[in-house]
């Protein structure tokens, strides 16, 4: 007779969970094993888009929102930024590229711009630089405790959700928290430094034209970088 044992064994071998793990009825994959997974959805990627919403966790903070569309071709990147202030409902939008020789910073609200030879920190990989080996950034923030925090049916937009284990990362003065799409290892939404950031649309490895890496100043537009 074939003891029950040897069934699972068995079931547990020949099948596959959305996270490449063995599974069978409530078999789960282990916080570590979903963090080997977010590392290798990340690790090869050199060029992505994505939009970004970020909130304050605090009520106090004087932003209510940001929006951020980030564009990386590597080395190029190009970096929009939306603040929505929360007292004056003032929207504040500026644009960050680097065209592969020179980094532009352009103020809209002001009119301004600067540029300088050579590339700026690059706020192209910034947004996904820690996923691509989430072990050892846990390790080197000195991190405590690794902990599935269950499940949950993340909605991205209106009427469109997305399964996500919810996986805490804890440190000794801050828990992280990371929803991480079950089907696809992308980080959904990630909590951390008294923010919460969604990522509303991302594609990995995604074709992105040379042509929006290029920056011209607008008409009027002034250098900040000189007298006045």
């Amino acid at each position: 007779m074939v003891s029950l044992k040897s069934l699972v064994a068995f079931a547990a071998a020949v099948s596959v969970s959305a996270f490449g793990l063995p599974c069978m009825g409530q078999i789960q994959p282990t916080a570590l094993e979903v963090v080997n997974r977010v590392s290798r959805t990340y690790s090869q990627v050199s060029q992505y888009e994505a939009e970004i919403e970020s909130s304050p966790d605090s009520a106090l903070s004087s932003t209510k929102k940001m929006f951020i569309h980030v564009m990386l071709k590597a080395p190029k990147f190009r970096v929009e930024t939306e603040v929505l202030e929360s007292q004056e409902e003032a929207r504040l939008r500026s644009l960050a590229v680097y065209d592969g020789s020179t980094t532009w910073v352009y103020n809209e609200s002001q009119n301004t711009y600067v540029s300088s030879r050579g590339q700026a920190p690059d706020l192209g990989e910034v947004w996904i630089s820690e996923f691509r080996d989430l072990s050892a950034h846990y390790e080197s923030k000195g991190g405590l405790t690794l902990r599935l925090a269950g499940e949950e049916h993340l909605e991205l937009e209106k009427g469109s959700f997305k399964d996500c284990v919810l996986l805490d990362l804890q440190y000794p003065h801050e828990t992280e928290r990371l929803w991480i799409g079950k089907d696809s290892g992308l980080v959904l939404r990630a909590r951390h430094g008294g923010a919460t950031y969604t990522f509303r649309k991302i594609e990995l490895g995604k074709p992105i034209d040379d042509a929006a890496f290029r920056f011209a100043p607008p008409p009027g537009a002034r250098n900040a970088a000189s007298p006045q």
